[in-house]
């Protein structure tokens, strides 16, 4: 037998090496294929190349939106705003109903003043409302004489003095009836007050000076009157 070169050997193991692996293939052929692209050395062995990458295949719908979640925890207060501009004036109202009708009781304050020389004779220098009575002086018999005069009936009035001695008086009549006199002083320097009640309910409070010989004036009787009807 003659011996092949080495050249022919190689040749030899290569074509047997190829038909072990066409069997080997053909064999497997009920098998899975592997993939061409893998790279791997079984599919370069059997001359699967890998081509390009395909292109990328269309987006899927959005699906449907999830429930709200629960809400948060509520945040800090914040700072307190700059106060507004002062509005406009608003109309005005209209005039509410009148009020009712006030009484026609009252007082009043008013003076009375004799002042004469020795020798006039009596003049009336207060009249009270209704009329209940009347204060009268005169500067006879070298004296100024004070009195009250009762213009009605079921009247009151009394009084208290300080005469010019120190010493005080008081007196009284509680049924000063109409042109009834009451003296008021009893010398010819006094200060007192008096309180007249007439028979309707008014009242008269006064408070008065007596003097002779005051101010270059033989007779003064001067003070003032509150009167409450």
């Amino acid at each position: 037998m003659k011996v092949r070169s080495g050249r022919s050997l190689a040749l030899v193991l290569v074509t047997a090496v190829a038909l072990v692996v066409s069997g080997i293939s053909v064999s497997g052929a009920g098998a899975m294929p592997a993939d061409p692209g893998s790279g791997s050395a079984e599919a370069e062995a059997a001359g699967h190349v890998p081509g390009p990458r395909g292109k990328r295949g269309k987006r899927g719908k959005r699906g449907r939106t999830g429930a709200r979640g629960p809400a948060g925890p509520a945040g800090p207060t914040g700072a307190t705003g700059a106060t507004g501009a002062t509005g406009a004036t608003g109309a005005t109202g209209a005039t509410g109903p009148a009020g009712p009708a006030g009484s026609s009781a009252g007082s009043s304050t008013k003076k009375f003043l004799y002042r004469e020389i020795q020798g006039v004779g009596a003049k009336v220098i207060f009249t009270s409302a209704g009329p209940g009575f009347q204060l009268e002086a005169d500067c006879l018999g070298g004296t100024v004489n004070f009195r009250a005069r009762s213009l009605q009936d079921n009247g009151g009035i009394q009084y208290g003095i300080v005469q010019s001695n120190d010493a005080s008086r008081f007196d009284q009549d509680f049924d000063f009836d109409g042109g009834d006199v009451f003296t008021i002083n009893t010398t010819p320097e006094e200060q007192g007050t008096l309180t007249y009640l007439s028979a309707s309910g008014s009242v008269v409070t006064l408070t008065y000076a007596v003097n002779f010989g005051f101010a270059n004036t033989d007779c003064v009787v001067a003070g003032t009157v509150i009167e409450a009807v």
